[in-house]
């Protein structure tokens, strides 16, 4: 495996660990010294300031672990599509025959959609990283805007459902 695969599912695995890790102040050190490689930083000054560091965290863990969902579900859709289609292949990708369908719908929830889910995840873990380093200021409105755009994600999704 090479380094940028390393070190894209290290972040990916810190993304992941937010969640928890913004209210844990052991493990957020654990995943630092462990994924990461590198010294965990103190907490922030002032309350204010460690209250909007923990929204950030939690709402940036919530968003990985509902995009790792996604990414799970377009797995099993993928594989499972003859069973979950509602049988008029016509206009689904790969159709109009059973296999073409299965077969561009596997490719698409198994190949293309992990690679992608994943590195949107490091991506995640990279911006939680930076936000618990302190002296950078742009981390804060870059979380605050990824927030609200997946929060709008959650939304849309929730509504299509």
């Amino acid at each position: 495996m090479t380094r940028t695969a390393q070190r894209v599912l290290r972040y990916a695995g810190y993304g992941l660990l937010a969640l928890p890790a913004s209210v844990s102040g052991v493990l957020r050190a654990w995943a630092e010294r462990r994924l990461l490689a590198r010294e965990p930083l103190a907490r922030r000054a002032g309350a204010a300031a460690h209250a909007l560091h923990v929204l950030l965290s939690v709402t940036l863990g919530l968003l990985a672990w509902f995009l790792a969902f996604l990414i799970g579900l377009a797995a099993v859709r993928g594989i499972f599509y003859p069973l979950i289609a509602d049988g008029n292949l016509e206009g689904s990708w790969g159709g109009p025959s059973p296999g073409g369908a299965w077969a561009v719908h596997a490719a698409l929830g198994v190949l293309v959609a992990p690679p992608i889910g994943v590195g949107i995840i490091a991506a995640l873990g990279m911006l939680q990283s930076r936000l618990a380093r302190q002296g950078a200021w742009w981390p804060v409105p870059v979380a605050g805007v990824v927030t609200v755009a997946g929060a709008l994600l959650f939304l849309s999704w929730l509504h299509q459902v």
